[in-house]
């Protein structure tokens, strides 16, 4: 009977840390199996992601490919209309040219005309300035010169720029629709500006 009791009390025993085997088995499978899963769905994400990554990259591509087929058509048809009309009618453009820089000398020629004309007036309302014997007075009028002076000047260079512009535009015009000349390097369309 001894033997019996003791044999249910070591049963008694056992068995907890047998059921406790048993749970800390089920409990760390259950681990496993979370872990798993969670595994499973991060390479999922990045499978997802790399292959959204990899089709947004060919997208790109397509588009930079488009865009260079293009260019080089756009590119090709230019140099072709510019090739296209190769013999130039020089003796055309040497008569705009001279046209054109006469009208450029000419519009000078009035700037610098004007711009003399403005330094003498201004130089006779400077002498008129020292004939006032009062301060304020001779303030007054050499600000009022060195004022008239100031928009005399702006005028004439206004005046020489338009004219310039003109003769340029005027220039372009004849060269590509008299002298059939469209495909002048602008170095040998362009007339030197002096500094104003």
């Amino acid at each position: 009977m001894k033997k019996a009791i003791l044999l249910l009390v070591l049963v008694a025993f056992a068995m907890p840390s047998l059921s406790f085997a048993a749970s800390t088995t089920s409990a760390s499978s259950t681990k496993a199996t979370k872990i798993e899963i969670r595994e499973a769905k991060i390479k999922e994400r990045l499978e997802k992601a790399s292959t959204t990554k990899a089709a947004k990259l060919e997208a790109k591509e397509a588009k930079i490919k488009e865009r260079l087929e293009k260019a080089s058509t756009t590119k090709a048809a230019k140099l072709e209309g510019k090739n296209a009309s190769t013999t130039v009618d020089t003796a055309c453009v040497g008569t705009a040219v001279g046209v054109r820089e006469d009208a450029v000398i000419s519009a000078f020629s009035k700037f610098n005309t004007a711009v003399v004309s403005a330094m003498t007036n201004f130089k006779t309302a400077l002498l008129d300035v020292w004939t006032k014997s009062d301060k304020k007075e001779r303030s007054d009028a050499r600000k009022s010169a060195l004022e008239t002076f100031k928009n005399a000047k702006k005028s004439a260079g206004d005046t020489y720029k338009t004219e310039r512009k003109s003769a340029l535009e005027t220039f372009k015009t004849t060269t590509k629709n008299t002298c059939k000349a469209t495909n002048l390097a602008s170095e040998e369309s362009e007339s030197p500006e002096p500094n104003l």
